[in-house]
């Protein structure tokens, strides 16, 4: 799947397949790599007896950059792909450099930088999500066990949180000192940083998966906003976990951007498996409310979207890259190959739906099995031609001796 990111000076970073590339704030690209070589070139996992496991090449398949990031210095961005690798690259001059590459665990979901850039925090499918130093210096390998084999292995990184579900999105709030983590369990959960292992509030409210976070203020307040499954757009108050308004339904959204001008605050909303942009004006006050300003239609399947610049939207799509302008409500494409459109035509979702499909209330069910099978057992003694009836078993409740069990079949 294709993703995009922005930096605080108006360049972006855009991957497909498995290429990234570098553009300028009017369409133009500066750079552009294939990543897939510096991926396989990333030393396998070893095992305990310290050869490689070989079986792991087989996530060079299907090859795809899963997450792009870019720091808040703009001068280092980074990339995790399907192959269970992250590659960071330096920025200098409109030119990406190999910075350094490492393997993770799990497949990536989602990657920021900390606001110092000293640190990356990635989020798995797995429900983990753990840091890495960008310093390739600084980095400390340490004994693993993959819950796949029990096999021992190096990783690098530090346990970060975990939860028992897949990891969405993470983002940092704008002073850094909290971590929000989204989920497919329909939460946003808010980590004190960098002691991780304080779970500060739990925002609750959506019905569906919950894949993308973004945060600003509006006036004094510092609000976050999420989207997902349910489309709809969710404000909060998140130190206090408290829901301060929702928009109207607008469809299952993939993305959410923050547009900042001035004192307005705008959202942009990618809906999911849609050329549809939808631009939310924000209304601040007791609660806040979403004013839906105009809806854009472009060109193809909108992969992803990010915000370089005032006014200006880059548009990830199966037909192409480009600049959109929201005054005008018009897009320039960018100048591709062939190869390179044929690369984003070809994008697909690693995870196709995310909606969960196993209901929570499940109770009734389990215990109409459990009574079919407690009858089913009493016929088969029956017929086997047992049939006395053992004293129901009594039950000691509050010191006092009654009978509670229901007779069974005695042999």
């Amino acid at each position: 799947m294709a993703t995009a990111a922005s930096s605080n000076t108006g360049l972006t970073l855009v991957s497909a397949g498995s290429f990234v590339h570098l553009l300028h704030v009017d369409g133009r690209i500066l750079t552009s790599i294939d990543v897939l070589p510096i991926s396989q070139a990333v030393p396998m996992f070893k095992i305990s007896d310290g050869t490689e496991r070989k079986e792991q090449l087989k996530f060079h398949d299907n090859f795809q950059i899963q997450a792009t990031a870019f720091a808040n210095n703009d001068k280092t961005v980074a990339v995790a792909t399907s192959a269970k690798t992250v590659v960071i690259f330096n920025v200098q001059d409109g030119v990406l450099s190999e910075h350094r590459s490492f393997r993770i665990p799990k497949t990536p979901t989602a990657l920021v930088f900390d606001r110092a850039d000293a640190a990356i925090i990635v989020a798995d499918r797995a429900g983990v999500v753990r840091k890495y130093s960008v310093d390739a210096a600084a980095k400390e390998n340490k004994e693993h066990i993959d819950e796949d084999d029990t096999d021992e292995t190096d990783f690098e990184g530090d346990f970060v949180c975990s939860a028992i579900s897949m990891m969405l999105d993470v983002q940092f709030s704008d002073d850094g000192r909290y971590l929000l983590v989204t989920d497919r369990d329909e939460k946003l959960r808010i980590h004190r940083y960098p002691q991780t292992f304080v779970l500060h509030s739990l925002c609750m409210a959506h019905k569906d998966y919950v894949n993308t976070v973004c945060t600003t203020a509006v006036g004094e307040k510092k609000l976050a906003f999420t989207a997902g499954g349910d489309g709809v757009v969710i404000g909060w108050d998140y130190l206090q976990g408290v829901e301060m308004g929702r928009s109207a339904a607008l469809g299952a959204v993939r993305r959410l951007r923050v547009l900042e001008e001035g004192t307005s605050t705008r959202l942009i909303a990618l809906l999911n498996n849609s050329s549809t942009v939808v631009v939310l004006r924000v209304e601040g006050g007791e609660k806040i409310e979403f004013i839906e300003e105009k809806r854009i239609d472009t060109e193809g399947r909108v992969m992803d979207i990010t915000v370089p610049s005032k006014e200006k939207i880059v548009v990830v799509s199966s037909t192409g890259l480009g600049v959109l302008s929201l005054a005008e409500g018009t897009v320039v494409w960018s100048e591709l190959s062939e190869e390179h459109k044929k690369t984003l035509a070809d994008q697909k979702d690693p995870i196709p739906d995310m909606t969960k499909k196993v209901a929570h209330d499940n109770m009734t069910d389990y215990l109409q099995r459990k009574h079919k099978k407690i009858e089913e057992g009493r016929n088969k003694k029956r017929k086997n031609g047992v049939e006395s009836v053992s004293e129901p078993p009594q039950k000691k409740v509050n010191d006092d001796t009654v009978a509670t069990e229901e007779p069974t079949i005695a042999e």
